[in-house]
C-alpha cells in the first residue's frame, strides 16, 4: 500500500502518538479507576496544592469547562478536595488516598516512558524533548 501524504504529517504522528501514548497508559493504570488526564492534576496538585482551578486548568493546559468536570469526578472518587477562598475562588487539595496511588502512578508512567523510548540513544531523547518542546511553543504562539 502507498503511504499517503496524512501518514507522513508531522501533525499527524504527533497526534497518533499522543492518542497511543494516552490509551497505553489508561490501559495500564486502569486498576487505579483514573484516567491519564486525572494523573495529570494529581501530579500537579503534589506540585503545589491549595491552587485555584484556574490556576490548576492554566497549569495542566487545560480547558477551565474540562478541569471542572474533571474536577467533580476525582471529588466523587475521593480523590480531592474543594476549600472555599472567597465567594468565587474554590482551592483544590489532594486526599490521602490521591496521594497514595500517586507514587505507583508515577511509577508505572516512569516505566511507560521507558518502554515507548525503547531503541533511543540518549541523546535522541534527550533532542526529542527539545524538539517537542519547540513545536509546542511554536504552537502556542500561533494562537
Amino acid at each position: 500500500m502507498k503511504q499517503s501524504l496524512l501518514d507522513s504529517s508531522i501533525g499527524y504522528l504527533i497526534n497518533r502518538t499522543a492518542l497511543n501514548l494516552n490509551n497505553l497508559l489508561a490501559r495500564r493504570i486502569k486498576d487505579y479507576n483514573i484516567t491519564p488526564e486525572q494523573f495529570v492534576l494529581i501530579s500537579r496538585l503534589m506540585e503545589e496544592e491549595g491552587i485555584s482551578q484556574r490556576e490548576l486548568a492554566i497549569r495542566s493546559e487545560k480547558d477551565p469547562p474540562g478541569i471542572t468536570r474533571m474536577l467533580d469526578n476525582m471529588l466523587a472518587k475521593g480523590l480531592i478536595t474543594k476549600e472555599h477562598n472567597d465567594r468565587r475562588s474554590l482551592s483544590i487539595f489532594l486526599t490521602e488516598k490521591a496521594r497514595t496511588i500517586y507514587y505507583d502512578l508515577e511509577k508505572i508512567e516512569q516505566q511507560t516512558m521507558k518502554d515507548i523510548v525503547q531503541g533511543l540513544t540518549e541523546e535522541q531523547i534527550h533532542s526529542l524533548k527539545i524538539m517537542l518542546t519547540q513545536i509546542k511553543g511554536n504552537i502556542g504562539g500561533l494562537e
